[in-house]
């Protein structure tokens, strides 16, 4: 039976750290760049037609999919539809992270975000932020644009209505700026997730 989250004492913004799936520290820094990067990687796995078979994200081990806009992780990019076709859900326990990562399209164009939520202590509604405990979302296009929520004028919130180490409902939107390979920014709305997570540490 999954573990309520409800009840977990966020660490104080001076003790957070991030980790890497392997569990080395990092900085969030380096934390950040790292999850641009493999959201852009997912971007170009996504354009270059891999094969993807199975439910959207059903047992908690990442990289499901669905070929058909059928998915657990929805929102309008820019105002346009977009669903996830490949989805990785994950609960690191060390700092009641949840880290959300999809690929999909909007028409020709294929978009990958990450929601990345710190001190995730229950249901509610959390603020995306540029310091400590550091909750920021990151989107990557197939033109080679990375964007985050951490550079000035980002913004958005990430609502859990549902949130256990093994499953997280919601809905989120953000406003992210370009800090790699161009300029502008993107709009994500009407968000939201149902998806199982995998516990990580």
């Amino acid at each position: 039976m999954p573990r309520p989250v409800v009840g977990v004492s966020p660490r104080p913004a001076t003790a957070t750290r991030f980790t890497h799936a392997a569990g080395v520290p990092m900085s969030p820094s380096r934390w950040l760049r790292s999850t641009l990067l493999a959201t852009l990687l997912a971007v170009v796995a996504c354009s270059g037609g891999s094969s993807i078979t199975g439910g959207d994200n059903t047992g908690g081990t990442g990289g499901q999919g669905n070929t058909s806009c059928a998915s657990k992780f929805t929102a309008s990019v820019n105002g346009t539809a977009w669903c996830s076709i490949s989805t990785v859900g994950n609960w690191f326990g060390n700092q009641s992270q949840v880290v959300i990562t999809g690929a999909g399209f909007t028409g020709a164009v294929s978009w990958s975000l990450t929601l990345s939520v710190s001190s995730s202590t229950g249901p509610g509604t959390y603020p995306l932020t540029t310091t400590a405990p550091l909750r920021f979302a990151v989107a990557g296009s197939s033109a080679g644009v990375g964007y985050v929520t951490t550079e000035a004028g980002g913004s958005g919130t990430v609502t859990f209505t549902t949130l256990t180490t093994t499953h997280a409902t919601g809905t989120y939107s953000f406003t992210a700026v370009a800090n790699t390979g161009g300029t502008g920014t993107v709009t994500v709305t009407n968000g939201s997730f149902d998806l199982m997570l995998t516990p990580k540490n």
